[in-house]
């Protein structure tokens, strides 16, 4: 029995999930977690219950460029990079396939423990850290919704059709650009942003194609 469990569990943890209610229900308890802690300990200051989340969702935002464009496309000899890469280039291949969209929690929990500790360093606060965690949270997990959504071709009212379409333009046109999925702030910044001409067009695939 335990050993089934076990193996059930490992399961959970190295397989790539064809959903992303998997990483909703592993992580939103934890940002719930966080948020109780900190209205229990009754010692952060008003402007922190604002401020640290929407830092987290903009620290999000960034890691979500950065791991795009640098960890999951830039060239590397180190052999566990390129294992990652390796399945973000299936996902390339076949943008539709359901087990290639959402992340494995294998990949994200690591990452997600070190983005917490660094957090915690800078803060001196673990409690503090926490409340930052909340948006980093919530922008991951809205970075799954987005991306599988996209991927889906569902079409969503809240689904800006900007993001779909710079991310078809990463997908299907030039792979150099649009690594942001969540927002195009970073593309802007980083220049890496669709060229004016495309940006008045239409993409041309469609996700389901």
């Amino acid at each position: 029995m335990r050993a089934s469990t076990g193996n059930a569990l490992l399961r959970l943890f190295v397989c790539q999930p064809s959903s992303y209610w998997q990483p909703i229900a592993f992580y939103a308890p934890i940002g719930a977690a966080f948020v109780l802690w900190n209205a229990l300990a009754g010692n952060v200051a008003a402007w922190a219950w604002v401020v640290l989340p929407l830092a987290g969702v903009l620290l999000w935002t960034l890691l979500e460029y950065v791991f795009h464009s640098v960890g999951f496309h830039r060239l590397t000899r180190s052999a566990r990079l390129q294992a990652v890469q390796a399945s973000h280039l299936g996902h390339h291949a076949d943008p539709t396939e359901l087990t290639q969209i959402v992340s494995r929690l294998s990949f994200s929990l690591p990452v997600a423990l070190v983005i917490f500790w660094v957090l915690a360093l800078v803060l001196w606060s673990i409690q503090l850290a926490g409340l930052v965690m909340v948006g980093v949270i919530v922008g991951y997990l809205g970075y799954e919704v987005i991306h599988y959504r996209i991927h889906q071709g569902r079409r969503s009212l809240w689904l800006p059709r900007s993001l779909v379409r710079n991310h078809l333009y990463h997908h299907h046109k030039d792979q150099t650009r649009c690594f942001g999925v969540t927002t195009t702030l970073w593309d802007r910044v980083f220049r890496t942003q669709r060229p004016r001409r495309a940006r008045r067009s239409r993409p041309t695939t469609r996700p389901s194609e």
